[in-house]
C-alpha cells in the first residue's frame, strides 16, 4: 500500500518510512483520531489484533484467508465460542492454494 498511510500495531521494532506509522498506544484512541479523517478502515492482522478490535466492538465484517502454509502451531482467531457466536459466515471462496471465509457481525452484537 505504497500510496496509503499505514498504521502498524506492534511491539516489535520495524523499519518505518513516510507511509508507515508504528502505533503502540490505546486502540480506542487511535480509532477516535482516525475516524475523524476516514470513514472506513482496512485492518490486516492476526488474532491478537482482531481480538482487540472485537473487544471494542469496532468490527462489522471479517474476511479470513487460509493459505496452505504452516507458521508454527498457529493462533486461533475464534479463541472462544462467544466470539464465534457474534458473527455469521456469509460467503466462502476457494482458490488453488487458499480458502477465504467472509463473516459479518450479527445485528445487535
Amino acid at each position: 500500500y505504497q500510496d496509503k498511510t499505514t498504521y502498524v500495531l506492534t511491539t516489535r521494532k520495524i523499519d518505518k518510512n513516510k507511509h508507515i506509522k508504528v502505533y503502540k498506544g490505546d486502540l480506542a484512541q487511535l480509532h477516535k483520531k482516525l475516524s475523524k479523517k476516514y470513514k472506513h478502515a482496512f485492518v490486516v492482522g492476526g488474532s491478537d489484533v482482531i481480538k482487540r478490535y472485537n473487544d471494542l466492538k469496532m468490527i462489522s465484517e471479517i474476511t479470513i484467508s487460509v493459505v496452505n502454509v504452516s507458521i508454527g502451531s498457529g493462533i486461533r482467531l475464534f479463541y472462544n465460542k462467544e466470539l464465534k457466536n457474534q458473527y455469521d459466515l456469509v460467503n466462502t471462496e476457494e482458490f488453488k492454494n487458499a480458502k477465504v471465509f467472509h463473516y459479518k457481525r450479527k445485528a445487535g452484537m
